[in-house]
């Protein structure tokens, strides 16, 4: 009917960077929901539970501190509140497989596979670039395979088992379409 149920808070402390929720969040079977902030995470909310109004913040995944071995190589070219190009943050919607496992793409050109629980599975290393992956994962029916598109080498094809790269299609632009999947 239009009326707000409830609403949950995740820049906690950083009023100036305003609306940092830019993407669609991802709804657990459980009830979870999960969205990314440009500001640098990945968070997990409940619902209130019976007349309450305020979602719970259950936890946070800060892309920065799981960078992975390879650097960036070069200087963010916008500042804060202008976040995506400066490899911080994401602006990717969540995907989740049958097992509960969050897979996201980061503006750091890293795709995760997180836990429910909030700890990292695995770490894929897309090419490097400053606004590295917007885009949302399609897993296959048969949840072995994440599909995911970055600004720069294309698109991948990844085991959801270990995040090991299945096949790499290359696509000289980049890419801010998320992939779909037919039969």
């Amino acid at each position: 009917d239009g009326i707000l149920k409830w609403t949950a808070h995740t820049a906690t402390g950083t009023p100036q960077f305003g609306q940092t929720v830019k993407v669609a969040p991802a709804l657990a079977a459980d009830g979870t929901v999960y969205t990314t902030t440009l500001t640098g995470k990945l968070w997990a909310i409940s619902p209130p539970r019976g007349a309450g109004t305020e979602g719970t913040i259950k936890w946070n995944f800060d892309f920065g501190e799981h960078l992975g071995p390879t650097p960036l190589d070069s200087a963010p070219v916008t500042a804060p509140p202008n976040r995506g190009q400066d490899a911080i943050g994401s602006a990717a919607s969540a995907t989740i497989g049958a097992d509960g496992t969050i897979y996201i793409g980061a503006n750091n050109s890293n795709v995760y596979a997180i836990d429910p629980d909030g700890q990292q599975k695995w770490l894929y290393e897309a090419e490097r670039e400053l606004a590295g992956i917007w885009t949302t994962g399609a897993l296959s029916s048969d949840g072995s395979t994440l599909y995911i598109a970055a600004n720069k080498g294309g698109v991948y094809a990844l085991n959801t088992r270990d995040g090991s790269l299945k096949w790499q299609y290359p696509i000289f632009a980049s890419v801010y379409s998320s992939p779909a999947l037919d039969s």
